[in-house]
């Protein structure tokens, strides 16, 4: 539902106008809120409205005055009971509880000695009233006690704030309003005694005690009592002189900067936070009714401010426990180590899971883990409007920022007059007439001044003239974005040289861009920044100048608008845009090799050792130890694989020379086989042609011989036997020569059919005819007479061999 404002302390009025109420409707309202969050019961609201003799009719009229207040307040600020009616609503929207409230405070804060803020405080509570409380329920007996009780707490936080800002110092600024006082409620002897105290602290010691005999007369006449031991004494401390009555100046050097700077506002920064009662109470009643609430907006604009200081602190006041988170690079370990959620979880700087977060399973499990906790307690994120994109891919966490989403644009000139002035009120600090006017012209309509507007506060009060704020201070600390920058460029300026490196490498590992060139935050973990005694002073000077803020576990810087307010920092993070990722990269892999006990297989290797490496020469980088022990492990894995590489091509190398040996040596056993083989082939050849020539001359000198003999036996035998010793034409001819010559030598077989084979036994005396059709016949040499076939031995043999090579 909208958020209401309803105010008691007066004419009835809701949202700063006077209620277009009917009569009948303003008294159940205001019956309502008397009643609180407690139950009021129809019976109850009908005595409201018509006491003791209510109309027949009254069981219908209280329900339509109701329905009729719904339409104004929204239909989920009144809820039906069995029991009758309550009225579901902030405290801080109802004027009389807020007043109660501060006045608590107010006497807290004056009774621990802090009269600047009580006085402060204690004016804010008497500027809620605007008449008297509960004006419609006059007539009904417990709203007159009511109001009567409320008067008397107003009486009593004039009294308060009068006597907060005497003690404060603040003596001729109180000294109408304690005479104002006594004029109104002159029957209050606590007024005459401060309306004295003022006098005399402003050196009116004659008025003074002319107050106290005029205040003596009164009581007597009016009351019949004398006054009481406290005016009294104070009297008596009047005509001594009491040292104890004087209050010595304030110091303001010894105070708090009411302006945080750079630094975003937290939930107990509460008190401090200004400017943005509307929104904190629109976020509030969005988040009551849905569970559920998504702040975006641009960077600057005090979402973060808002959120924690103002809802965190809402919840924190109602009696819940919010408990806050930023993802970081690893979120779900972030989530998993928080405490167990109470009334809300606020996740802060969402736009990290997009940012920082590498792992997109990781980003995806976050994200449904998120949306999955919104079903069982308030869910708050906060992220940046240019990142509202990214959340379409994650369905579940999409469709409740459609419900909840709250876009925070920039404070109009009324609320940024409050952001200014409120802090400077409730720390007693004064303006200069002008820086108001000056200020709020300077960041009127820019929606990410906001953290430069504080800075600017914060440089101009160390610069104040007692306890006032001057326009010269502030033009001497640079102006809005010129504050940032001097602070920054003093710090640098102030260093040494190899200090000024240490500054620049600490905050462009706290600072990156985006791919559009944007720069954002971003949170490193202690050990990888204070890694060193230098780093840590270093770090500390940050802090001091209020450029960095460091925790617990982590450290970043105050906010992202430093790096466009300081034109340095700009320039750095434009020179070496690539570097700014190696070193992100370097850093996160150190760290979880680190973490992991420094395994080789989390090491870098091949291209992108060799860039990480090429980029540290070149630029010489200060690289905390655990990195520097990264890239050196990352180079003794490479050596050493290099050569285990090359001992592994030796031996190969070697294994091939012992093959090539082996392969020759084979080579030259097989080459000197094969040359043997055929030497000894050539030999015998050789040997086989000297022994055919010997034979052929051999043959032909038997030949010879034959053909000389005498003797026809002897021609023939040694014929036969040159045939024997060289088979040639020559050696055959002769012998067929001879034997053609003597025709006695020949006798004649006719065959019974075509010879096809013949063969002679081995002693001659048999001859083997193979024949066409009629098969084997066998003949006896001597007598050429036909006889029996007895195949024996080696003439068989003979035979079958012959058959088989005429056939």
């Amino acid at each position: 539902m909208d958020p209401v404002r309803i105010a008691v302390l007066g004419p009835l009025a809701i949202d700063g106008d006077a209620a277009a109420l009917s009569p009948r409707d303003r008294v159940v309202l205001s019956a309502l809120v008397l009643q609180a969050s407690e139950i009021s019961s129809v019976e109850r609201l009908a005595d409201a409205l018509w006491g003791a003799a209510p109309p027949t009719s009254w069981p219908k009229v209280v329900p339509g005055c109701v329905h009729r207040l719904r339409r104004v307040l929204g239909a989920q600020a009144i809820e039906t009971t069995p029991r009758g009616y309550r009225l579901v609503i902030d405290d801080d929207e109802v004027d009389a509880r807020r007043f109660e409230r501060m006045l608590q405070r107010g006497r807290e804060l004056l009774a621990v000695g802090d009269p600047d803020r009580a006085a402060f405080t204690l004016g804010e509570a008497v500027s809620l009233w605007r008449g008297g409380a509960y004006l419609d329920l006059d007539g009904w007996e417990p709203g007159r006690i009511e109001a009567a009780r409320l008067a008397e707490l107003r009486l009593e936080a004039q009294e308060s704030r009068i006597d907060a800002a005497l003690q404060s110092g603040r003596l001729a600024d109180m000294l109408a309003p304690a005479q104002s006082a006594v004029a109104h409620a002159p029957l209050r002897e606590r007024r005459w005694g401060l309306l004295a105290l003022a006098q005399y602290r402003c050196g009116r010691q004659g008025e003074a005690l002319q107050t106290l005999r005029r205040a003596r007369q009164m009581l007597v006449t009016e009351l019949g009592l004398d006054p009481g031991p406290d005016l009294l004494a104070l009297e008596t401390a009047i005509l001594r002189q009491d040292p104890s009555l004087t209050v010595p100046n304030p110091q303001p050097d010894t105070g708090e900067c009411p302006y945080l700077g750079l630094v975003g506002y937290d939930i107990g920064d509460a008190e401090s936070f200004f400017g943005r009662e509307w929104e904190v109470a629109d976020c509030v009643s969005r988040l009551t009714a849905g569970g559920f609430l998504a702040v975006a907006g641009p960077s600057g604009s005090g979402k973060s401010s808002l959120v924690r200081a103002g809802v965190g602190a809402a919840l924190a006041r109602a009696g819940g426990r919010p408990i806050v988170m930023a993802p970081g690079p690893h979120p779900m370990a972030t989530l998993a180590a928080l405490e167990s959620v109470g009334v809300a979880l606020i996740v802060d700087q969402f736009e990290e899971v997009f940012t920082n977060c590498a792992d997109a399973d990781e980003r995806q499990r976050f994200c449904a883990e998120v949306a999955a906790r919104a079903q069982w307690c308030r869910l708050i994120i906060v992220l940046r409007g240019d990142h509202l994109g990214d959340l379409a891919v994650y369905p579940e966490l999409a469709r409740l920022v459609e419900r909840g989403l709250y876009l925070l644009g920039p404070m109009d000139s009324d609320a940024l007059r409050a952001a200014i002035t409120g802090p400077a009120d409730r720390a007693g600090l004064l303006l200069e007439p002008g820086l108001v006017d000056l200020l709020v012209h300077e960041v009127d309509g820019e929606p990410g001044a906001l953290p430069l507007l504080s800075h600017a506060l914060r440089q101009t009060w160390e610069r104040r003239a007692g306890r006032t704020l001057t326009v010269a201070g502030y033009l001497a600390s640079g102006g809005i974005r010129g504050a940032v920058a001097q602070s920054a460029e003093r710090l640098y300026e102030s260093l040494p040289e190899p200090e000024r490196e240490l500054l620049r490498q600490a905050m462009l590992r706290l600072v990156s861009s985006t791919d559009d060139g944007d720069p954002i935050r971003t949170r490193l973990p202690r050990r990888l920044l204070l890694t060193d005694p230098d780093r840590e002073r270093m770090v500390d000077r940050l802090v001091t100048a209020r450029l960095v803020t460091i925790d617990q576990d982590t450290v970043q810087i105050a906010h992202e608008s430093i790096a466009r307010a300081w034109p340095r920092l700009s320039g750095w993070l434009d020179e070496d845009v690539e570097g700014q990722r190696m070193m992100r990269h370097l850093s996160a892999s150190a760290d979880a090799w680190d973490g992991l006990g420094r395994p080789d297989s989390e090491l870098y290797r091949g291209i992108r050792l060799d860039r990480a490496v090429d980029w540290r020469e070149r630029n010489e980088p200060a690289l905390t130890p655990t990195e520097v022990d990264f890239l050196d492990a990352g180079l003794a894995t490479r050596d050493a694989d290099r050569r285990l590489v090359e001992e592994q091509a030796r031996q190969r190398d070697r294994g091939r020379r012992r093959n090539r040996w082996a392969i020759g040596a084979v080579v030259t056993v097989v080459a000197a086989a094969l040359l043997a083989g055929v030497l000894a082939v050539r030999q015998q050849q050789q040997r086989e042609a000297s022994d055919a020539a010997a034979a052929l001359a051999e043959a032909t000198r038997v030949a010879g011989a034959a053909r000389s003999a005498p003797d026809l036996d002897e021609s023939l035998l040694l014929s036969v036997e040159a045939s024997r010793i060289q088979d040639a034409p020559s050696t055959r001819a002769q012998l067929t020569d001879l034997i053609s010559d003597h025709p006695a030598l020949i006798r004649t077989l006719v065959a019974q059919d075509e010879v096809r084979s013949l063969a002679v036994s081995p002693d001659g005396g048999t001859l083997l005819v193979g024949q066409g059709h009629t098969g084997t016949a066998v003949y006896r040499t001597d007598t050429l007479q036909q006889a029996e076939f007895s195949p024996v031995d080696g003439f068989a043999i003979s035979y079958r061999r012959a058959a088989a090579r005429s056939c």
